[in-house]
């Protein structure tokens, strides 16, 4: 994250210490420590966290929830951070995970009340989504690509002219966009 928005980055995109503590204390739960440095150093950034055409963002801390009896989802045990309110996609991890350094992603969706496996990895999880914000949106001069067709990366650099200096960070989710 840090080499994304090298040039770009400004102490104010953080969460205080205080802030994210007030936010365990109101859900009595204590976050993986990849929740906690993300939302230090990230949690307001408006590189990331602005309305998405269609793509998953994160939640502003004061916005975590653990569903309710009225959350569609028939499982509750979730700590919900980041969604697609277009397609009312909500992404979290199981409270029992909570404890794990880099805990697996679940998927929920409006339609189907079950809870599916998105990522296995927390970290590559909030890595990948915010450079798909950041390059898809168009936010900062980033390109992506989605493994969707029989192109590489090295296709791509060869066609557009895409210097060798690029990083390539794979994507492992269960459920590709």
């Amino acid at each position: 994250m840090e080499e994304l928005l090298s040039g770009h980055y400004h102490e104010s995109f953080g969460n205080s210490e205080g802030e994210i503590a007030e936010k365990e204390a109101e859900l009595e739960i204590i976050f993986p420590t990849i929740i906690r440095d993300y939302y230090k150093k990230y949690g307001r950034c408006h590189y990331i966290t602005q309305n998405c055409n269609n793509q998953y963002e994160p939640l502003l801390l004061q916005e975590f929830f653990i569903p309710g009896e009225d959350f569609f989802t028939y499982d509750k045990d979730y700590l919900v951070f980041y969604q697609c309110v277009e397609s009312v996609i909500y992404c979290g991890i199981k409270i029992s995970d909570l404890r794990l350094d880099d805990p697996p992603v679940y998927i929920c969706v409006w339609d189907k009340p079950d809870w599916y496996l998105e990522n296995h990895s927390l970290s590559n999880f909030l890595v990948c989504k915010a450079l798909i914000q950041i390059a898809v949106e168009g936010r900062l001069p980033y390109w992506v690509y989605f493994e969707e067709n029989m192109w590489g990366l090295s296709d791509y650099r060869k066609a557009w002219q895409i210097c060798d200096d690029s990083i390539e960070v794979n994507e492992t989710t269960t459920t590709p966009a």
